[in-house]
C-alpha cells in the first residue's frame, strides 16, 4: 500500500512487534555489557554484528508496525464507511418516515377538510330545509290568522248589527214609554191632580211656618225643593220672594219642618226636584 494512504499511529499505541524489537534491543545491551571484558578486536566484531542484527530487526519491526497501522487504519476507514453508510441509511429511513408522515398528515388534513366541507354542506342543507319549513309554517299560520281575523270581523259585524238593532229597539221602546209617560203625566196634570198635590204641600208648609213680625199681606215666595222618593226634604231654597230675608229664612225653615212632604196619589206626578209657590196666610 502506498505510504500516502498510511495514517499516523495513535500516541501510546504499541503493537506486538514493537515490544519484540524493544526486547531484542534490551538483549543486545545486556550482551554488549557481558562482553565488555573480551579482547578489543573480538568486542568490535561482536558489536558490529549486534548492531547489524538489531537494525534489521528494528526495520522489520517498523515495517510490520506500519503494516499493522495500515491494516488498523483500513479497518477504521471500513468501520467509518460502515458507520457512514448506516448513518445514511438511518437518515434515508428517517427521511422516508418523515415523508410518509407528511403524506399521512396531508391525507388526514384533506380528509378533515372534506369532512368539514361535507358537514358544512349538510348544515347548509338542513338550514335551508329549516328555513323553508319555517316559511311554510309562517305562511300557514298567516293564512289561518287571516281566516280567523275574517271570521272574527264578520262575527263582530254581526254582533254590532244585532247590538245596534237591539239598541234601536230599546231606544224606540224608551221613546214610546217616555211619550206614553209624558202623555200620561200631561193628562194627570191637566186633570188637576198636580194642583191638588202642590196644594197638599202648601198646606203642610203653612202649618209649619212661623210668621215673622216683618211678614205682610201679599207675600209670595218661589221655593225649590230637592226630596227623596219618601218625601224627605234634602234641600230647600227660596229662589224668588217679595219678603225680606227674615221671611225668606222662615219659609225655608217651614219646608224643612214639613218634611217628609206629602206624596201624590199618582206616582207619576212625583218630582225629586220640585218647585212650588208658597203664599202664606198672614195673621194680623
Amino acid at each position: 500500500m502506498p505510504a500516502a494512504s498510511l495514517q499516523p499511529v495513535p500516541p501510546g499505541y504499541r503493537s506486538p512487534l514493537t515490544w519484540s524489537v524493544i526486547g531484542h534491543v534490551v538483549l543486545a545491551v545486556l550482551f554488549s555489557s557481558s562482553i565488555a571484558f573480551l579482547p578489543q578486536q573480538e568486542f568490535q566484531q561482536l558489536a558490529i554484528e549486534a548492531v547489524v542484527i538489531d537494525q534489521g530487526a528494528i526495520d522489520r519491526a517498523a515495517e510490520q508496525e506500519r503494516q499493522a497501522a495500515a491494516e488498523a487504519a483500513q479497518q477504521r476507514a471500513a468501520d467509518q464507511r460502515r458507520r457512514e453508510a448506516e448513518q445514511r441509511e438511518r437518515e434515508q429511513q428517517a427521511a422516508q418516515q418523515r415523508e410518509a408522515a407528511e403524506v399521512a398528515r396531508q391525507k388526514r388534513l384533506a380528509d378533515e377538510r372534506a369532512a368539514e366541507q361535507k358537514r358544512r354542506e349538510q348544515a347548509e342543507q338542513q338550514r335551508r330545509a329549516a328555513e323553508a319549513e319555517a316559511a311554510e309554517r309562517q305562511r300557514r299560520e298567516a293564512e289561518l290568522a287571516a281566516q280567523r281575523a275574517e271570521a272574527q270581523r264578520q262575527a263582530e259585524a254581526r254582533a254590532r248589527a244585532a247590538a245596534e238593532k237591539r239598541e234601536q229597539q230599546r231606544r224606540q221602546a224608551e221613546l214610546a214609554a217616555a211619550l206614553e209617560a209624558e202623555e200620561a203625566l200631561l193628562a194627570a196634570q191637566q186633570s188637576g191632580e198636580m194642583n191638588r198635590y202642590k196644594a197638599l204641600i202648601q198646606q203642610r208648609v203653612q202649618r209649619n211656618w212661623k210668621q215673622p213680625p216683618s211678614a205682610v199681606a201679599g207675600v209670595e215666595c218661589q221655593v225649590s225643593v230637592q226630596q227623596l222618593p219618601s218625601g224627605e226634604v234634602v234641600r230647600a231654597q227660596v229662589t224668588r220672594c217679595n219678603g225680606d230675608e227674615i221671611v225668606r229664612r222662615s219659609v225655608e225653615n217651614a219646608v224643612y219642618a214639613a218634611s217628609p212632604l206629602p206624596l201624590p196619589d199618582d206616582r207619576r206626578l212625583f218630582d225629586r226636584n220640585l218647585t212650588f209657590i208658597f203664599r202664606p196666610q198672614i195673621e194680623n
